[in-house]
């Protein structure tokens, strides 16, 4: 399984929330009805938080390796800040802020253009992409109960079709 790692490691998705902290009012999730992230895409980059849902799920010797990739967000610079206004902690605070967010998408823009043109680099066919850091996790063995329940499972539904 992949999980990110700190949103301070990503910064295509950090420095676009700072920036758009900005400019745009922070709305907070009590004070609207919309539909937030949740606990969004950061809420598993610590280690013993992972650890220790795995360890209730019945698996030991759970590994954690760094894997950093790179990631298409998009085929120019505009896409790929649109796709920063729309996704993530910065998307998020823009919908909140309804329509003042809406009319401050310009300057937003403008600003992560200046933001997250040195972060961006090119693919070998042209799309910009963004460092993301993140970690494999390796839960090495499932606990020997939990495994024996889960091969007689496979071998029940592979013997019935």
């Amino acid at each position: 399984m992949i999980v990110w790692r700190r949103r301070e490691e990503n910064p295509w998705l950090y420095e676009a929330e700072v920036r758009v902290r900005e400019i745009v009012p922070v709305v907070s999730h009590k004070d609207t009805d919309q539909v937030h992230c949740g606990p969004g895409p950061f809420s598993m980059a610590g280690p013993d938080m992972v650890s220790s849902m795995l360890r209730s799920a019945g698996y030991v010797r759970i590994g954690f390796e760094r894997f950093d990739a790179h990631i298409c967000i998009g085929k120019d610079v505009t896409e790929a800040i649109e796709f920063a206004m729309a996704l993530g902690p910065a998307g998020e605070i823009i919908r909140f802020g309804g329509e003042g967010g809406e009319k401050r998408k310009p300057v937003v823009a403008a600003a992560l253009r200046d933001t997250l043109s040195p972060t961006l680099g090119l693919t070998a066919c042209g799309h910009h992409r963004a460092r993301g850091s993140s970690r494999r996790v390796i839960p090495r063995q499932a606990c020997r109960d939990r495994g024996s329940d889960l091969r007689r499972l496979s071998r029940r539904t592979t013997a019935t079709g």
